[in-house]
């Protein structure tokens, strides 16, 4: 039943979470998951596969990642629906086993298809109006599952009383989780989507946005604002240079996808392609400067690998979550605030990384996790840590390693394995400090990278070795998280 498997992803994530203690107690059972075996000491034997060596260092080479650095962001037209499942169905639990992080309501149905309720301002034709009692359940939803809010307010449509009018009613109906306000999506974009004549451009968007501005200073003074929420690409990086010198923005958003579906159909090579990697370090990297020369925190509130909605059989596939937990520790890496994978919950073949198999399942609650999702669950152990210093496998190799130092010294190595070669398994060789003897291991798994079911993510197992040397084998298309306990060396 649908709130078993809610329930068993909660159960999991608990245990992830305490990935690494001292205390090795007995996990609960979860349905379809299974602890890893241990993995041989290399002075009992050595564990299988081709050599590849990876040097951990315990010397942090950035600041911490934010605790919240996770996060979805929905389409705006989803926002009722959505908010509704505060009290029914598999939504609570599945946000809440991902812990603390940022919901955002956005999109391309912000601006095109969604308006804020105004007394005696019926919506225009096709669009639909969210009202002050969908974001009085959107609270609801927000303090059951400890989530915070980026809410979109419509840019194209809505006049400066009603933009305030929606940002008071927000102010009220979540209060301290309400992480910001954001005037329209890829407003770059509005004369390509028809909702700006060819004379659109940042002066008249800005006119606009210090209109609303205004308005949003007189009504809830307190609410935060976000932007310039430009669209993915080179391009719009203008825009969010210029917001920051212009409008100074307390929260910098923008939206990136390393590929399209726009004119292309993508394959599942590309994501494990080495490019598509060069691509997103490129971005976040440039991002990561603006922000920091701007001393403003940058988030990717809308991002996935595929835009245009995605490609059914690859981004809803393992490769598609291998990408997402490198991607995302990649960003961690640069120095972002956070990120937010784009959700089309309404298609399971989508990027989605929760969906409900159609309209009637939707308004249930029946809400279901896909691929992505368990990388973002194998994430969630890096919140709050500090990117650390590690040499691995050379720019271009199909095994890449991220590390992070927590705060109470545990280690924690990201190794993503994009071979699609049956067969080709690493025997990843981890040199740490001598502190490290052992820890932990979780595996994000499938069948094979172009398989759409099957996806798991084990509990921890147990990871062994000698003083600053352990051995763990990293099989073809998969990918693990372990944990280095500095305390290991002492038992």
């Amino acid at each position: 039943m649908a709130w078993r498997r809610a329930c068993s992803i909660l159960l999991l994530a608990a245990s992830l979470a305490g990935c690494g203690d001292t205390a090795q107690r007995p996990a609960a059972r979860v349905p379809g998951v299974r602890p890893d075996a241990p993995y041989p000491s290399p002075r009992h034997g050595r564990a299988p596969g081709r050599p590849v060596g990876v040097t951990v260092t315990a010397s942090p080479a950035g600041p911490p990642v934010a605790r919240d650095f996770l996060g979805l962001s929905f389409e705006a037209r989803d926002l009722p629906a959505l908010a509704a499942d505060a009290g029914r169905g598999d939504l609570v639990t599945l946000l809440r086993s991902l812990g603390p992080a940022v919901m955002r309501f956005g999109g391309v149905t912000a601006d095109t298809q969604t308006v804020y309720a105004a007394p005696g301002r019926p919506p225009p034709p096709g669009m639909r109006a969210i009202t002050r009692g969908d974001l009085r359940r959107l609270g609801t939803l927000a303090a059951r599952t400890g989530w915070r809010v980026l809410l979109a307010a419509d840019l194209a449509h809505d006049p400066p009383r009603v933009v305030a009018r929606e940002t008071a009613d927000a102010a009220a109906a979540l209060g301290p989780r309400l992480e910001g306000i954001e005037l329209g999506n890829e407003p770059d974009s509005f004369v390509s989507e028809r909702l700006r004549g060819a004379s659109w451009g940042f002066a008249a968007y800005r006119a606009q946005v210090d209109a609303d501005r205004a308005a949003i200073r007189a009504a809830a003074p307190r609410v935060a604002l976000a932007g310039p929420d430009a669209s993915s690409g080179i391009f719009p990086l203008r825009w969010t240079r210029a917001e920051v010198a212009a409008e100074h923005p307390a929260l910098v958003t923008a939206h990136f996808y390393p590929s399209t579906h726009c004119g292309y159909t993508p394959a599942v090579s590309d994501l494990l392609s080495p490019r598509t990697r060069r691509i997103e370090t490129h971005m976040v990297e440039r991002l990561a400067a603006i922000a920091r020369a701007a001393r403003r925190p940058l988030r990717l509130d809308e991002t996935n690998d595929i835009s245009c909605g995605g490609q059914a059989g690859v981004s809803d596939s393992l490769a598609s979550a291998l990408w997402a937990v490198d991607y995302i520790a990649r960003a961690m890496s640069a120095g972002l605030a956070g990120i937010n994978l784009h959700d089309l919950v309404r298609q399971p073949d989508s990027y989605a990384p929760l969906a409900a198999n159609g309209e009637a399942a939707l308004r249930r609650g029946a809400i279901h996790p896909r691929a992505k999702w368990y990388a973002l669950l194998a994430a969630r152990a890096l919140a709050g840590s500090r990117p650390a210093r590690c040499a691995g496998p050379r720019a271009g190799a199909a095994l890449t390693a991220h590390c992070f130092l927590a705060a109470d010294g545990r280690l924690r190595v990201v190794l993503t394995d994009f071979s699609a070669t049956a067969g080709d398994r690493l025997r990843v060789v981890l040199r740490a400090p001598a502190r490290y003897a052992g820890g932990t291991v979780v595996r994000l798994r499938g069948p094979g990278p172009a398989a759409t079911a099957g996806i798991r993510l084990t509990r921890p197992g147990r990871l062994r070795g000698r003083a600053g040397r352990l051995e763990l084998t990293v099989p073809p298309a998969s990918a693990a998280v372990v944990t280095l306990d500095p305390r290991s060396a002492r038992r």
